[in-house]
């Protein structure tokens, strides 16, 4: 079992980041996953903060591993609170120290558990994560676009399905598979197609997932000069390359996790809602639960803009953490805390108003809040005033530039708590 509670980074004088991302449930069931949905403005560090953890555990793993000089993190200082195979992990970074926990009880840094596994998933060609080609026995494991630091190549996209589809195949990972492909209304067939030795063989290789009888994939080579996976729609055979952007993105990212994630380990996603049908966004978070039961007790962290993605968190085994920015003489630092509360089957526009806190036109909740306030002005007295204040806060942060009537609704109701 591993989750991160806490992540805290800073240089002298500045506090960078400060984020709170899961409580410690003691009804949670030990074997299962955690998702914890990072929620928040653009530009408010919800990349930088999955890069940042990413950065603190390469640090970390390096450390271990380094007799001499320790390896270089970006920052003076970082702490992070973690819990695997039911302990309790505290470590921080001070210049040149590195102080750590187990327990309550103070250990070697050298001692530390890590995760098993850290999976990095993106479709942007702009992704923050660090760049790391795939090597086994790497606890970092890169699930990007990007072929090299800067550069993007479809065909290094097509290699990476056809290498998961490959192996998930030798692993008999039937139903996994069939379980993406259900997702996208896909037949539950596969073909792959490879030539090798400069075209001195061409061989395709038929699978039926509803099959009984399992397939000897291991005939099938992995390094040869011509690849291709190829789908079924309706019967009809359809390449990768022809698949629309979000096919493509489902697929690139579902099976890298059934390929490749572990027990106890941390699965990071940035942005999965990008070319995502809303059915398919309604559906991601029970999807990405499904897929990754096959592994017991990891953290998925999922950076988002989408409220479709909020309501199917389960209760007892998700946390929400909202980010904002808070200025001050040194620069911004980048505040989390996670929700009180389940948000499980809300509807949208619960969940754009109370967890994204954006007003929208005749939204009942922003009304009906709106009302509790106006009311609550009526019979007004001082016992009221924490109440009232904290509407006014919330409605404040709401306001939509000068013209907005609600400004004005805003600063007489502090007119009115003021002066009583």
């Amino acid at each position: 079992m591993f989750f991160i509670s806490r992540v805290r980074v800073s240089k002298p004088y500045h506090v960078i980041l400060d984020v709170q991302l899961y409580f410690k449930n003691e009804s949670l069931n030990k074997s299962l996953n955690i998702i914890t949905l990072i929620l928040g403005k653009n530009g408010v560090g919800k990349s930088f903060l999955l890069k940042t953890i990413i950065d603190i555990f390469l640090f970390l793993e390096k450390a271990k591993t380094c007799k001499r000089r320790k390896p270089k993190f970006e920052y003076s200082e970082f702490e992070i609170s973690y819990t695997i195979n039911h302990n309790e992990y505290q470590v921080s970074k001070s210049e040149a120290n590195i102080y750590s926990s187990c327990n309550g009880e103070q250990i070697d840094y050298r001692e530390l558990e890590l995760p098993s596994i850290i999976l990095a998933f993106a479709f942007m060609v702009n992704d923050k994560f660090r760049f790391s080609k795939d090597i086994e026995n790497q606890m970092y494991s890169y699930h990007g676009v990007r072929s090299s630091s800067n550069s993007t190549y479809t065909s290094s996209i097509n290699r990476r399905v056809y290498s998961d589809v490959l192996s998930a195949l030798k692993e008999y990972k039937y139903d996994l598979i069939k379980t993406v492909l259900d997702v996208l209304e896909f037949d539950p067939q596969l073909c792959l197609r490879y030539t090798g030795n400069e075209k001195e063989y061409e061989k395709e290789f038929f699978v039926d997932l509803c099959g009984l009888e399992k397939h000897r994939t291991s005939s099938i080579y992995e390094d040869v000069d011509y690849y291709e996976v190829l789908f079924y729609k309706n019967r009809q055979q359809i390449s990768f390359d022809s698949c629309s952007s979000g096919e493509k993105h489902l697929l690139f990212t579902f099976l890298g996790i059934i390929n490749r994630i572990q027990d106890s380990g941390l699965v990071i996603i940035d942005e999965p809602e990008i070319s995502l049908h809303p059915d398919w966004q309604i559906k991601y978070i029970d999807i990405i639960n499904r897929i990754a039961s096959i592994a017991r007790g990891c953290h998925l962290m999922i950076a988002s803009h989408s409220h479709y993605l909020v309501s199917g968190l389960r209760p007892n085994q998700s946390s929400i953490a909202v980010l904002s920015q808070k200025r001050n003489d040194y620069g911004l630092t980048t505040l989390g805390e996670t929700l009180p509360f389940s948000t499980f089957a809300w509807s949208a526009e619960n969940i754009i108003y109370n967890v994204f806190g954006v007003r929208t036109t005749r939204n009942y909740y922003f009304e009906q809040e709106l009302s509790k306030l106006i009311n609550a002005l009526k019979d007004y007295n001082s016992n009221r005033k924490s109440e009232v204040q904290n509407m006014i806060w919330k409605f404040r942060n709401l306001i939509e530039g000068s013209n907005d009537p609600l400004r004005e609704v805003v600063e007489e109701a502090q007119r009115i708590i003021d002066e009583k």
